[in-house]
């Protein structure tokens, strides 16, 4: 788990057994977008590593630049302020890429070909570099979702915007594979209307009265807290009418150990997230959905023509 502190907790990364005994249940092989400090870890890798080997999950890469090698310190206490991934300079990210795929190799046996940026941090120069050191799938983009209002290095623009991007895997220059999280109005609406809402800029008096008026929000694919789970089958039933080729679903791992996250506190909220999960998963199922890790998803999408 990571917090805005310098010393690290791994209890959610040592205590995955209940999570990865469902998607055994299931026949779901999850991609585990794993950090430098998580690899670095001997009991955390040992069994992410061993899930890798046996076939049954992908490990890819997750990148915090504030406790990921080499340290090119943007300010004082980065660790408190959690500095976006593009709020180093373009070599930096490279040398930190680098540093965490050689992690991965050496502690985990893999060589990691997906990725998702910490904090969302996901810019298109990255996309150049992360296919040169080669990855082949990016899972950042989170589409009608604005980070810009989320402070990363003291001094810098916030986090990146990703208002009005595609809802579905498209090329980003160099040839890297973006899978989208899947993100979706929670109201049926014609594709021209949506469209025309997913451009609206976030700032803009229009995309504010839609946000205050709860009327019209974006819904996850994510077993979280602010989403019901009725709401989410529905989501699953409408990527599904909407035809849409990946349903990708995300959370973190701290959110599947009580006590790890906020948003799974305690038991209690820790059996909503997982009856959350599984519905998503025995509906996706149900719908035809064949499971895959990020890299098989890359694969299948390449052979259909993105």
């Amino acid at each position: 788990m990571w917090d805005r502190l310098e010393t690290l907790g791994f209890r959610n990364t040592r205590s995955l057994g209940r999570l990865q005994a469902l998607f055994d249940e299931l026949g779901v092989r999850a991609t585990y977008l794993t950090t430098y400090e998580v690899a670095s870890d001997p009991e955390s890798a040992a069994f992410l590593g061993e899930l890798a080997a046996s076939g049954r999950a992908e490990v890819g890469a997750h990148l915090h630049p504030w406790s990921n090698p080499p340290f090119a310190r943007l300010v004082e206490d980065e660790h408190r302020h959690h500095p976006y991934p593009h709020d180093y300079p373009i070599g930096v990210f490279r040398e930190k890429m680098e540093v965490l795929g050689e992690a991965l190799r050496a502690h985990m046996g893999v060589q990691p070909r997906s990725y998702r940026a910490g904090r969302w941090g996901f810019v298109l120069p990255h996309a150049a570099v992360l296919h040169e050191l080669g990855y082949l799938v990016d899972t950042t983009v989170t589409p009608g979702v604005s980070w810009e209002a989320h402070p990363g290095a003291p001094g810098g623009g916030g986090g990146p915007s990703f208002v009005g991007a595609p809802r579905v895997p498209h090329r980003l220059d160099g040839g890297l594979l973006e899978v989208p999280v899947s993100i979706e109005w929670n109201r049926d609406l014609p594709a021209t209307v949506g469209s025309a809402i997913d451009r609206l800029p976030p700032r803009s008096w229009m995309a504010r009265g839609l946000r205050r008026s709860n009327i019209l929000r974006p819904v996850w694919l994510r077993p979280y807290p602010r989403f019901a789970e009725a709401e989410l089958l529905r989501l699953v039933n409408r990527l599904h009418a909407a035809r849409r080729p990946v349903w990708n679903v995300m959370f973190h791992s701290s959110e599947a150990v009580a006590g790890t996250s906020a948003y799974s506190p305690d038991e209690a909220s820790l059996e909503g997230f997982y009856r959350k999960l599984r519905g998503i998963l025995e509906r996706a199922l149900a719908l035809g959905a064949r499971p895959a890790t990020l890299t098989e998803a890359t694969r299948a999408l390449e052979a259909a023509g993105y």
